[in-house]
Order: structure tokens, then sequence, then C-alpha cells
């Protein structure tokens, strides 16, 4: 594809309003060369690639590689960006050559396990803790001097950089910069607020607890308690929040709206004549509720899970929950602004097992092969070896040492020949909170689908209406009538604590000044932005700080 050509191309791209249109377009016109967790890459012309964010771990991941080529301070060890979204679901990036194990020690003058293991310990120490790899002093003493190496450390703290991505040879490229074979990154939008939220199983059990999320942009009046004169402080408030308002009404996503995933899941029971449901957890995209009769009810918004439940109703599952219904909610009166999906399935019997035999199996492989149990997992999933550290004849050694061991490992082999079987291209079994014992006492993996917006049914599920018009609890006017909820209207009625202040103003402002902006400090110069310490700021640069137009509602 000429420049011209696609230059045609993101010009007809930014007219399509939908995800799954915008895959497809992308799909018929650019030759896809990769895909993740959260992004899929294609090839625009041999010199640069376009990266498309399909669900919100690639949004956050192109969001961070646009912050951190935006001073120009690493263009030396990144892949330049041409273009980008505002949104973050694109970009457009300079292209880089893969690298082999050979041509990674031509470029660096050590070995990626080398490089790897220097980057973790550097990273886990940063963070308070010990380094978990045994390096030769000299080689360790070496990579110390190394430019290439250094920059890539310092890189990892004024960034918030996560090592995980670092140790894999596919996270590098090669390009050629002023007549020069050089080495760059290729994929650096793993941070750790990043890890935490979309990848870390603690962090992700963690959020069935609730989320708390700092309220910056949108002014959601909704939760906001009324202050006198009209005038709202919305910068610096800590909130917790029922959803989105970019999102529009009747959202669930990661700021979860409880209230309304009850509402559906009690009208989606009575009409199946099932048990009054009770809430037993929630995650990134959803609830469950238990409904009796060994079944769960699922209220989400990831259509990927629906997609691969639906495509496994009716088929003989001895390692995976069995699902019995998939149904598309509709509104009647056509404001759920999001395709949410209402899932029956097998309830499986959790326990706290699950998580105890991870963790001992965990510090087993990290102390004995200085991998992890996912890193293994990983390996009889797609054959990844990591540098020929895995080593069967140990694995076996380690599963054999203890029957809790042996019952957990050959559970996850099974569950892996069983998803492969029914090409589910779901990996979060590696969790131990998604895993449960079913009634044969066999164990199972309940938590399909991965957060892709793009995943296309074969089938459509059958649709389900429901009466609730997309509207929170003590919203606005537009949903009265509807839901029998009380009226709630944005007019103060508060008395004002300045005197010289009006009284009952019917307008609310985001700012006190016209073009007004909010300024942010960057987490990595906040006190304790890198977990224990801060990197080193200076007060007065303006490339320390982050400042956003207020855009005022009208």
């Amino acid at each position: 594809m000429t420049n011209s050509e696609f230059l045609y191309f993101l010009d007809e791209f930014k007219k399509i309003k939908t995800f799954n249109d915008r895959m497809d377009f992308a799909n018929r016109n650019l030759n896809k060369i990769s895909s993740g967790s959260g992004r899929i890459v294609y090839d625009i012309d041999g010199t640069k690639v376009f990266k498309l964010a399909y669900n919100q771990k690639g949004i956050v991941q192109n969001e961070a590689e646009i912050s951190a080529v935006a001073y120009d301070d690493y263009d030396d060890i990144l892949t330049k960006i041409f273009e980008f979204d505002d949104n973050n679901y694109w970009l457009v990036a300079e292209k880089a050559r893969k690298l082999s194990k050979e041509r990674f020690r031509q470029l660096v003058g050590f070995d990626i396990s080398d490089v790897s293991h220097y980057l973790i310990n550097d990273d886990l120490e940063l963070h308070g803790k010990s380094g978990v790899y045994n390096i030769d002093p000299k080689i360790n003493s070496e990579m110390h001097k190394n430019e290439f190496i250094q920059r890539l450390r310092n890189f990892m703290i004024d960034y918030d950089q996560h090592s995980g991505d670092l140790k894999r040879l596919s996270t590098y490229g090669e390009v050629i910069r002023e007549g020069t074979p050089s080495i760059v990154l290729i994929d650096y939008g793993l941070t750790h607020k990043n890890y935490d939220q979309y990848y870390n199983p603690q962090t992700k059990n963690n959020r069935r607890n609730g989320v708390y999320e700092i309220f910056q942009n949108h002014g959601n009046d909704d939760i906001l308690s009324d202050i006198g004169g009209g005038e709202d402080i919305r910068r610096g408030i800590f909130a917790t929040t029922p959803y989105d308002v970019s999102d529009g009404d009747g959202v669930i996503n990661e700021n979860y709206n409880a209230e309304l995933a009850d509402l559906l899941a009690n009208q989606i029971s009575e009409k199946l004549n099932l048990q009054k449901p009770k809430k037993i957890g929630e995650g990134t995209f959803g609830f469950a509720y238990d409904i009796g009769n060994d079944k769960i009810l699922k209220i989400t918004k990831d259509k990927s899970e629906a997609v691969e439940n639906l495509s496994l109703i009716n088929k003989s599952l001895n390692y995976i929950a069995q699902p019995y219904n998939v149904f598309s909610i509709k509104s009647k009166s056509n404001q759920l602004n999001r395709e949410l999906f209402a899932i029956v399935l097998e309830k499986l019997k959790t326990s706290v097992w699950f998580e105890r035999t991870f963790k001992k199996l965990n510090k087993l492989f990290e102390r004995k092969m200085n991998v992890n149990l996912s890193n293994v997992v990983d390996y009889y999933i797609d054959g990844d070896d990591y540098n020929g550290k895995i080593d069967v004849d140990k694995i076996m050694n380690i599963v054999n040492s203890n029957p809790d061991y042996t019952r957990y490992f050959w559970g996850i082999l099974n569950i892996i020949s069983e998803v492969k079987k029914h090409f589910i291209e779901s990996k979060d079994f590696v969790n131990p909170y998604n895993l449960g014992f079913k009634k044969d006492g066999l164990i199972g993996f309940f938590d399909v689908g991965f957060g892709n917006y793009f995943k296309k049914f074969e089938n459509e599920p059958s649709e389900i209406e429901v009466n609730e018009d997309g509207c929170s609890k003590f919203t606005t006017t537009n949903g009265v009538g509807q839901d029998d909820f009380p009226i709630y209207n944005q007019i103060d009625t508060t008395p004002s604590i300045d005197n010289n202040i009006p009284v009952n103003v019917n307008e609310r402002k985001l700012s006190y000044m016209k073009g007004g902006s909010t300024v942010e400090v960057k987490k990595k110069c906040r006190l304790g932005g890198l977990g224990n310490v801060s990197a080193p700021c200076n007060q007065g640069d303006v490339s320390n700080l982050k400042i956003k137009r207020i855009k005022e509602n009208k």
C-alpha cells in the first residue's frame, strides 16, 4: 500500500463508527502481521505499522506508547509514532525488523536472558522487593556500563514500565537510524498501572471488593452533592462511580454499575422462571449471580465471553463450565448504548485450594527453574521455552512431588486440551480464581472470553427484552415513568455559602474561566509514584505535567 493509498484508507477508516466495522475494514485493506492480548498490528507499506486496539487493554497500551514518545526523551530506543487517534483506538508507528537471539546479542552485547534478568531484578528492587535472579557479578557489572541497557533502565523508571514484556525477544526490533542498525522497543505499552489493572491475578481478584477511581474529566452530577452557588469543584475529587458518563447511560464497564446489573438479573431470572438471583462475584466486565440448581447467571458486556459460551452449548465439556443459554439483552426503550449479554452456565465449586496450590507451585518453579507457573503453562499452549529454561523433566519432577501439585497441573493441561479442541481463545485459566471443581471432582474453567470487542457470533444469540430504559437510579427526568425511579434534577436548591452568589442557579460549570485547563502531575513525579520511590522531576519542567483543555457541557 502506497502512502497516498494509506491516507485514503485512514480518511475512510475515521468515518467508521463501530469497533466491528473498523476491524473489518482494516482486515480487508491491510495485511495483519501479529496480535496480542489487546491489539492487532497491520503492515502498511513495509516501513510503518497500524496498531488497532480491540479492547480496553489495547487502548491503555496505545495510550502508554503515545505518552512515551510525546517528549522525544527516549526516541533513540523507541519506535517512532507518526499519527494517532485522540481516543487511543489506533496509532501509526515505525516498523522494525524482527530479531533473532543471535542478532540481539550482536546489537546489545549480551544475551536476551541476561538483559531480562537484570531489568526484572532492577524493577523489583525499585519497588521495594528483592531480585529473583542470580547474575554473574562480572556480567552484572558490565551491564551497568552498557549504554542501551541503562537507557532501558531509565525509561523503565521514568515511564513506570513493567519489566514483564522486556524479557520477550518479540518486544525488540531493529531499525536504521542515521545509517546505522539500531535496536529499539516496538512494544512498550505495559506500565505497572496497566499490569495491575488488567493482568495481575491478585488485582483481578481484589476488584470483587469494589473499584475506586479518581474523578477527573466527566463531571457526573448524579454522584456529586449539591454545592451552593451552582459551581462544583470537579478536580481532585475521589468518588465511587457507577459508570463513566462518556460511555452513556446503561453501560456496565470497569466502573461497575451494580444497580443496573441487579435490575437486569432480577428481570431476566423472572422471565426465565429461575430462582431469585444472589450476587456472588464481579469482574472486569460484569457480574455473576447464583440462581440455584447448580447454575450461574452472568450479566456481562464482554461480547467474546458470549460468543465463546454460545459456541460451547450442547458440546460435551469435561473441563469447562457447561453453558446452557446465551441471550442478547435488549431494552424496550432502546437506551442501552452498549451490547450487554446474559449467560446461564454450570456452577463450579470454588475453593481456596486453587489459590494456595497455585502459589506453592509458582514458588517452586521460580526457585528451581527461574520461571513462573504462567511461563510453564505458556510452553504447553504455544511452545515458548523462555530462552531454553523450560525443561519438561524438571517440570514433571516438581509436579509429581506432591499430589495436590499433580492434580492442579494436570487439571490445567486438560483444560488447555479442551479449549484448543473447541477453538476457545481465552487463556484466563492461568488465573486460579477462574477455576473450580465440577460435580465429578474434575477441575474446570468457568470464565471464557477475553474482552475482545470484535469477536463475532457464528449464530446470533436469542434476544431477551427488559424494561430498563438504560438510566441509572437517581438520574435525569428522562428516566421518569419507566422504572418508578424518583425524579432527580440538577437545579441547586441548597442555600449559598457566599451571600454574594445567587441561589438556585440552573447551570453548573467545569471551570470559572472560559478556555480553562486541568493540570495533573505525571505519576512518576508524585510522592511514591514508582511504589516506594519517585522519579527525580524538575518542578519547572512542563513536560512533567499533563495539561488538558476542559470541555464544557452545554
